[in-house]
């Protein structure tokens, strides 16, 4: 990741079609979560290139590229009262 770049963090459910919480990725990328229901939940990563803490699309008369998406592939499940710790390694290709 391109310490440069500002980036925007959304937890989603398994089949990607349910946003949980959506949060710009601090300084020391570092993401807590606590209080979420139990289930299995993804992460996707979003190239936030203007800054406006959102996804924007492309515009093809402008020549600008829509902004990069990253998605995790894989799950992972959160337990109530349980602690864990997950690592996740991002690479935009």
């Amino acid at each position: 990741m391109d310490s440069a770049q500002n980036y925007i963090v959304e937890l989603i459910d398994e089949t990607k079609r349910k946003l949980f919480d959506v949060r710009k990725l601090p300084a020391d990328k570092i993401m807590r979560y606590i209080k979420f229901p139990g289930g299995k939940y993804s992460i996707r990563l979003i190239e936030d290139a203007n800054n406006n803490g959102k996804w924007d699309a492309g515009d093809v008369y402008k020549g600008i590229q829509a902004e990069r998406i990253w998605y995790l592939d894989r799950t992972f499940t959160i337990r109530a009262n349980w602690e864990q710790n997950e690592t996740i390694d991002v690479s935009f290709k």
